[in-house]
């Protein structure tokens, strides 16, 4: 199972958790083959002035290189990453600002978390980085 054909849970609308944008689910971040081409949809959408913009910002080691650290949030939120997506709903991925929300089973998030795994393209911003993500899908 990929997850281009996985089902996601509808996390979004999750009324138990609250995003703060702290950042601390910000990185590693490892990015299936599927999170990938969605990413790459975005940045080639991206206004160059907001790629440059992001591109200038410095970055603890392992944050993310979407992670907007002046305006303290994600620049591609609507497409992040399938990890992103479970932060905070799954244990092993506590959210250290909710961590008395209901967290879903975990056989359920580890099956999600292995799909990623067994469609592995790279880490966000350590094998994947800007040229990886602005080069043409047969490059």
């Amino acid at each position: 199972m990929t997850p281009a054909n996985l089902k996601l849970p509808d996390l979004d609308n999750d009324k138990n958790f609250t995003c703060t944008n702290c950042g601390k689910c910000c990185g590693p971040v490892p990015l299936s083959r599927y999170d990938l081409s969605r990413l790459r949809t975005v940045v080639k959408n991206m206004a160059e002035p907001y790629k440059a913009y992001l591109k200038s910002q410095i970055r603890p080691v392992w944050t993310c290189m979407f992670r907007d650290i002046k305006r303290r949030s994600c620049a591609v939120y609507e497409a992040r990453p399938t990890i992103c997506r479970l932060y905070g709903h799954y244990p092993g991925l506590v959210c250290p600002h909710n961590q008395h929300s209901e967290l879903r089973p975990w056989d359920e998030g580890a099956q999600i978390v292995w799909s990623i795994w067994d469609e592995l393209a790279g880490i966000l911003s350590a094998t994947i980085g800007w040229k990886e993500l602005e080069a043409t899908q047969g490059e």
